[in-house]
C-alpha cells in the first residue's frame, strides 16, 4: 500500500513482498510519482490519497495534470524495467538515473525524457549533456513518440577547437 501526499509522492505502508521486488528503495522512505504509477500499473500496490483509494487511471489523471511529462516518463520507466534496468527518479522532474544493481546503487546513466512534437531548446540539451558529464554519467535522451514507443539516443556536444578553425574553413569554401 502506498500512502500519497498532495504532491503525489508516497511512502510504502504495510509493504509486502511484491512492492519490494518491483520498486528500488535506496534507503529513502519517499516513493516518486513515477514509481507509484509503475506499482499501480503492475497491480502491485494500492494508492491512498487521504481516505480515497486510487486506481491506476485515477492516479494517472492526477499525475498528468501536475506534470505534462507524466505519461512519457511512465513509458520510459516501464520500458527500462521491461529491459531489466533499474531506473530511479533523477534530480529534475524530467530525468531518470540508471543504477547498476540494488546491491551497488551507483548511477551510470542520466536520462532526459522527451516527447515527440514538444519543442526543446538546443541550449537545454547542451546543459543536460554538460550536467551529465560533470556527474560522470552517460547522458541519454529517451524520446517517446506518439505511439508510446521509446527510442534512446546518446547525445554529444561538438565544438570547434577555436574560432580560427571555423573561419579558415569558411574562407577555404568561399575560394572554391
Amino acid at each position: 500500500m502506498v500512502q500519497l501526499n498532495n504532491e503525489l509522492r508516497g511512502r510504502l505502508v504495510g509493504c509486502g513482498g511484491e512492492e519490494q521486488r518491483l520498486i528500488v528503495l535506496l534507503d529513502r522512505e519517499e516513493v516518486a510519482p513515477v514509481e507509484v504509477a509503475y506499482l499501480l500499473y503492475r497491480h502491485a500496490a494500492v494508492a491512498l490519497l487521504g481516505d480515497k483509494r486510487l486506481g491506476f487511471e485515477e492516479f494517472m489523471r492526477l499525475y498528468s495534470k501536475r506534470d505534462p511529462l507524466a505519461v512519457p516518463m511512465l513509458e520510459v520507466y516501464v520500458e527500462l524495467r521491461r529491459r531489466g534496468r533499474l531506473p530511479i527518479p533523477g534530480p529534475r522532474s524530467d530525468t531518470l538515473l540508471l543504477i547498476r544493481s540494488r546491491r551497488r546503487p551507483t548511477p551510470t546513466h542520466y536520462l532526459l525524457v522527451l516527447e515527440e512534437g514538444r519543442p526543446v531548446k538546443v541550449s537545454m540539451l547542451e546543459e543536460f549533456v554538460e550536467e551529465a558529464r560533470r556527474k560522470n554519467l552517460e547522458p541519454v535522451l529517451a524520446i517517446v513518440d506518439r505511439y508510446g514507443d521509446v527510442t534512446f539516443y546518446t547525445p554529444m556536444v561538438l565544438r570547434p577547437r577555436g574560432e580560427g578553425v571555423l573561419v579558415e574553413s569558411l574562407e577555404a569554401s568561399s575560394n572554391t
